[in-house]
């Protein structure tokens, strides 16, 4: 994708379509955020290391990859009695 070329189709239109793609990439924004938000909420989510949200609270959390190994080790072994 082009940014100059994107830009030069956006001023062949007339005034309120303009407008409209700019509306569009102001809902856009709004919905989605900007690469660069993403990208710093992600890595700060990843740089923690632990579970956030409705998951913080709980114990068995610190350590996740030992509670994801114990939970499908215990559905394992009720799958083969």
């Amino acid at each position: 994708m082009n940014l100059q070329v994107l830009l030069n189709d956006m001023k062949t239109l007339p005034r309120d379509k303009q407008e409209e793609v700019a509306d569009f990439i102001a809902f856009l924004k709004s919905r989605f955020g900007t690469r660069k938000e993403q990208a710093t909420s992600t890595n700060t989510a990843e740089k923690s290391g632990s579970f956030f949200g409705m998951w913080s609270h709980r114990d068995e959390m610190t350590d996740s990859s030992s509670w994801v190994r114990d939970l499908r080790s215990r559905e394992w072994e009720t799958r083969n009695v």
